[in-house]
């Protein structure tokens, strides 16, 4: 794992760039994922989804979005744990 993605920048994330070739199931995929917040939350996904796979070097597979949407969800609701008990 590329160590510069543990301690990244929030803003580097909010700056990816939604290009990747397969961009269109990332965005379906993050449609479909449970978050509390809405669209702009799963915007968020959307662009921590890319920018690992940009920065990896890899391909989206489908479901990544599961295993990325727990973390985005104590990101941003760390203090408010029953909003996170309350998605799931």
């Amino acid at each position: 794992m590329n160590a510069s993605f543990l301690a990244i920048d929030d803003d580097l994330i909010r700056e990816t760039t939604l290009d990747m070739e397969n961009q269109r199931v990332i965005r379906a995929d993050c449609e479909r994922t449970r978050l509390p917040g809405g669209s702009d939350h799963k915007l968020i996904l959307e662009q921590m989804l890319t920018y690992y796979c940009k920065e990896m070097d890899m391909k989206y597979k489908q479901g990544m979005n599961e295993v990325f949407s727990p973390f985005l969800i104590l990101h941003i609701e760390s203090s408010n744990l029953v909003s996170i008990a309350d998605t799931y």
